[in-house]
């Protein structure tokens, strides 16, 4: 079975799982926390503020935590910082990445 893509659908037409599929695409691709939010509003009409946070390692152990955050599946911009971020979904409930 193959997963639709949400490549082409806007906000309004998603439901929460390919909402967060397709932000988590944004973030990964993105540089900055600022990119994320223009290309949510520009590239899938996102209505709401978004809370985001961002870290990036500066040492060896925040490095080994990145690469854990990663491995549990959490989110990382293409720039190496880690990414803690909360958004509505289009069901009105909250999306945690």
């Amino acid at each position: 079975m193959s997963t639709p893509s949400t490549e082409a659908k806007s906000f309004a037409d998603m439901d929460d799982d390919q909402f967060r599929t397709a932000l988590r695409g944004i973030i990964t691709t993105s540089q900055t926390t600022d990119e994320v939010h223009r290309r949510l509003a520009d590239e899938l009409g996102y209505p709401y503020l978004i809370a985001i946070t961002s870290h990036r390692p500066t040492d060896a152990l925040g490095c080994e935590a990145r690469e854990l955050v990663v491995a549990l599946g959490g989110c990382t911009l293409a720039s190496g910082e880690m990414v803690m971020i909360m958004a509505h979904g289009p069901s009105g409930k909250v999306i945690n990445l």
